[in-house]
């Protein structure tokens, strides 16, 4: 995967403060967070999101544009073009003109039995701190979206 900090990234985070010139004061934890994001899918991690209510939606988008191009388009690397071309020789064109590189990234809120089972049986608290029990790794990275800042099962999964 091509490293996504680079000047058009850069270049993004600028256009989002001068839009909201109230993120100005945090652009430099906002290059730290790209940077972060980035060190994890080059070492192969995988970024997991979670959030309750509105916040649930929002990690499910979050999700839903890591997994392809976003601003940001990100084609299928070379090598993967190549096998592609040696696996599906009729259908690989079509792989290749319409396949992206994901970023390997979960959303902790899509596993409803999951999270019902876990509610019932041990406890709701602590559903997404299970998860990242099973799912996480080293070098993972937990995106947690909480309005209020105090969700507690958002905050489990964070310790």
């Amino acid at each position: 995967m091509c490293d996504i900090l680079n000047e058009r990234c850069l270049q993004e985070i600028r256009l989002l403060t001068d839009r909201y010139p109230a993120l100005v004061g945090i652009y430099q934890d906002l290059v730290q967070a790209v940077e972060v994001l980035d060190r994890c899918c080059e070492q192969g991690g995988k970024i997991l999101v979670c959030g309750n209510g509105g916040s649930a939606a929002d990690s499910l988008h979050i999700v839903g544009e890591l997994m392809k191009g976003f601003v940001l388009k990100r084609p299928i690397c070379p090598d993967l073009q190549t096998a592609l071309r040696q696996i599906a020789p009729e259908e690989a064109d079509y792989y290749i003109q319409n396949l992206q590189q994901g970023l390997p990234a979960v959303s902790l809120v899509n596993e409803v039995a999951l999270l019902t089972a876990y509610s019932n049986d041990k406890t709701a608290d602590l559903v997404f701190a299970q998860q990242v029990l099973g799912y996480g790794k080293a070098g993972d990275v937990l995106l947690n979206v909480s309005t209020s800042g105090n969700s507690v099962n958002v905050l489990h999964a964070a310790k």
